[in-house]
């Protein structure tokens, strides 16, 4: 299974039905490469409920890498990158759900 397709349940599942009714949170997820031809039956055929959005031309991906996903960014309260992920395993999303805990619950 592709790293995005293993890491995309658990956004779901422990990330985003946590914290996504929260006004200081947010969460966005980009299809690198993808526009809404292959997004929208992704998204019904998945049942995911955060936002995916394409990045046809790579203009968000750019800003924080060349190559390799997925890619997760946090940002701070004021903006602040305070963690990032290349790819996935079970150990390092864990760390990222922890900071992210901490982060939210200051």
């Amino acid at each position: 299974m592709p790293p995005c397709r293993a890491e995309l349940p658990r956004v779901q599942e422990e990330i985003w039905n946590k914290y996504s009714d929260r006004s200081d949170f947010a969460l966005f997820v980009f299809g690198r490469e993808e526009n809404w031809d292959v997004l929208d039956p992704f998204i019904e055929n998945t049942g995911y409920t955060f936002p995916i959005l394409p990045d046809l031309e790579r203009g968000i991906f750019s800003k924080f890498a060349t190559q390799s996903i997925p890619r997760n960014v946090i940002l701070d309260r004021e903006g602040k990158i305070i963690y990032q992920s290349i790819g996935y395993t079970e150990a390092e999303f864990n760390k990222m759900l922890e900071l992210l805990d901490r982060e939210i619950n200051k």
